[in-house]
């Protein structure tokens, strides 16, 4: 999925700019923390909303009508989501997650070598 991915902001292009230039690095132990925690919280969302996106679309519809109906009349303010697209958005956003791990892992990683 990440061909869907946005481009990083320049704020975070510049982040990522300063870790190059003073040769910002991150000890292993603390990547293998986080890939551990965070990598593993990533995953599970990742399976989570890929199995609810296998469900059969006529049955999202049918559940969006009725939540977004339910939403309406209870008088909430503001625009309820069609569940297709809450799913998508939060695979993207968990896409998104994964690569700037991982991106980020290269970044700050201990050179070796002369």
């Amino acid at each position: 999925m990440s061909e869907t991915l946005s481009k990083p902001d320049a704020y975070t292009e510049e982040l990522f700019q300063k870790i190059k230039d003073n040769k910002i690095t991150v000890d292993p132990v603390i990547w293998d923390l986080m890939g551990h925690v965070l990598g593993n919280r990533i995953y599970s969302i990742t399976l989570i909303v890929n199995d609810l996106l296998d469900t059969p679309r006529w049955i999202l519809s049918a559940g969006s009508w009725l939540m977004i109906f339910l939403y309406k009349i209870t008088g909430n303010p503001g625009k309820m989501r069609a569940i297709q697209d809450i799913l998508e958005r939060t695979s993207k956003n968990a896409d998104q997650a994964r690569d700037f791990m991982k991106r980020l892992r290269e970044a700050t990683k201990h050179k070796t070598g002369f």
